[in-house]
């Protein structure tokens, strides 16, 4: 009997947990054509911004991430995930942000994207949204 409230203690702190978390999957191309894929928690109340997990993209479209229902293919350069739940990526003439669902490149935000959107930063700085090239929000 004493067992049962200890269970329900501990169901009740991992779901306090797991509702404080969002994942980040990162998919790296091998030299075979497959992908490897991490996935990792993200504890989403730190907001302090350092890195948790960097990568790098030897070859255009060699990494992509997914975070909120987003992907992001990535050109040559490097990138990092941060604890505040977004994507810092530098590249030759590119810096950008993925944050939540939204994207900033060289300055120039991209707006909000959709749930299972497919964004491709290409190596000239312009933005894919499902094979569409996307102009920048205009701000009014």
């Amino acid at each position: 009997m004493r067992r049962t409230p200890m269970r329900l203690s501990l169901a009740l702190a991992f779901a306090v947990c797991v509702a404080g978390c969002t994942t980040a999957t990162v998919r790296v191309r091998q030299p075979d054509g497959t992908y490897k894929t991490t996935k990792e928690l993200v504890w989403t109340h730190e907001v302090d911004g350092s890195s948790y997990s960097s990568f790098e993209c030897q070859e255009d479209y060699m990494v992509a991430t997914d975070m909120w229902d987003v992907t992001y293919e990535w050109p040559k350069g490097t990138g990092r995930l941060t604890d505040d739940l977004s994507t810092v990526f530098e590249g030759k003439g590119i810096h950008c942000e993925a944050r939540k669902r939204s994207l900033t490149l060289n300055g120039k935000h991209y707006g909000e994207f959709a749930k299972g959107d497919r964004v491709r930063i290409t190596p000239d700085a312009r933005v894919l949204v499902n094979g569409v090239e996307q102009a920048p929000a205009t701000v009014n």
